[in-house]
């Protein structure tokens, strides 16, 4: 069941990296904190099994639905640092990435067993990679790289959420036929 404890300090987390990620102006954070709300909803709906399967779909839309929006968002909002809209900056990149790391350890904590959590630290593994490869890449004359891979992490977002709207969300309706 996913306890009260672990819905606050999911929410925290995520609005940790959320602010730290404005004030920061580090588009490598927003990213993070949208992973992050991203993996705790689907964490939270498999808590809550089981579902009849018009719920289960519903949920699997409602959270593919918000992962398309944030990845929209976190597209047109790095597309606005490549543009020089919104000034963007990767002069704290040890922070960020301890940032990501705590609330990457946070979570795998969440999972029930081994093997989920094997899973949950694949993911955020290949999320710190990303994020290190575009800030160490970064120059102090080109701030775009982290962006890019930014945008990179924001488009598996996309790609993640289209897949749980469209492939699993529609398999449960028809299983519920």
């Amino acid at each position: 069941m996913f306890k009260n404890t672990e819905g606050f300090l999911g929410l925290g987390a995520v609005g940790l990296l959320l602010v730290t990620g404005v004030v920061l102006r580090e588009c490598t954070l927003l990213v993070a904190a949208a992973a992050a709300a991203y993996r705790l909803s689907l964490r939270r709906m498999d808590c809550s099994a089981p579902w009849d399967e018009w719920r289960a779909a519903l949920r699997c839309l409602a959270i593919g639905a918000g992962g398309l929006l944030a990845a929209a968002l976190l597209l047109v909002l790095i597309t606005a640092g490549a543009v020089g809209v919104w000034r963007v900056d990767h002069g704290h990149p040890v922070l960020a990435l301890g940032l990501m790391a705590f609330v990457a350890a946070l979570i795998v904590g969440f999972q029930i067993d081994r093997d989920s959590r094997l899973r949950e630290a694949r993911h955020w593994t290949m999320l710190i990679l990303v994020a290190v490869a575009g800030l160490w890449a970064a120059t102090p004359g080109n701030a775009i790289l982290p962006c890019a891979a930014a945008a990179g992490l924001a488009g598996w977002l996309a790609w993640a959420s289209w897949r749980l709207t469209r492939r699993e969300a529609r398999e449960l309706l028809e299983m519920g036929r």
